[in-house]
């Protein structure tokens, strides 16, 4: 396209890809912080993917509800810069940027989904907050629920708060979509763990 020369948006993709790495060192991430990282990549290759590519009609009629692509870039920025604050420990600077984001595309399940993740992963999150986290997660998980990371991460919530039967459905919704993904390990911990005490949330 003549507004988005190919060589040039896979070159700029390319650059915002590397920040990440650039600014802070991939083997001090932890693991929340690498698949956030690694989702957010996914991102950006689907926007560098639509940029330059010829446009599909029958596609585009398939699925009339994805993104433009100039949005999947701007949503790519906002990711990497949330997901950078929080590398480095910046958590309200990471949430505040995601709260405000989300209010402008309240449709992005990327965007709900990476809230919802930091809202119950860091720090102890009291009940407020553990239930906005499993607002936003449903959220994501309704935007797009071919995508595996928001039913995995609604599992890990419920197994957090000891609701096990329905982390267990969560995680086998995951494990359906991506049989080669973490929710394999989640289950099999999972099954591992003594029966939640009598009372626990189910």
């Amino acid at each position: 396209r003549e507004d988005a020369p190919e060589e040039a948006v896979r070159e700029a993709a390319s650059a915002l890809k590397a920040r990440l790495s650039l600014e802070t060192p991939p083997e001090a991430w932890s693991p929340e912080a690498r698949e956030a990282a690694e989702d957010l990549a996914a991102k950006i290759d689907e926007a560098v993917a639509r940029l330059c590519s010829g446009g599909d009609e029958a596609a585009e009629a398939a699925a009339p509800e994805v993104a433009p692509a100039g949005s999947l870039v701007e949503e790519g920025l906002v990711l990497t810069e949330a997901t950078r604050a929080r590398v480095v420990g910046k958590i309200e600077e990471a949430e505040a940027l995601l709260r405000d984001a989300v209010e402008n595309a309240p449709s992005s399940p990327s965007l709900a989904l990476m809230l919802g993740m930091l809202l119950y992963e860091e720090g102890e999150p009291d009940e407020a907050r553990l239930l906005e986290a499993e607002a936003w997660l449903d959220r994501a998980a309704a935007l797009d629920p071919a995508a595996p990371a928001a039913w995995l991460h609604l599992g890990r919530l419920h197994r957090r708060r000891g609701r096990h039967a329905t982390a267990r459905l969560m995680l086998e919704a995951a494990l359906q979509r991506d049989p080669r993904g973490s929710a394999a390990a989640e289950l099999a911990a999972l099954e591992a763990e003594p029966p939640p005490l009598p009372g626990a949330s189910s």
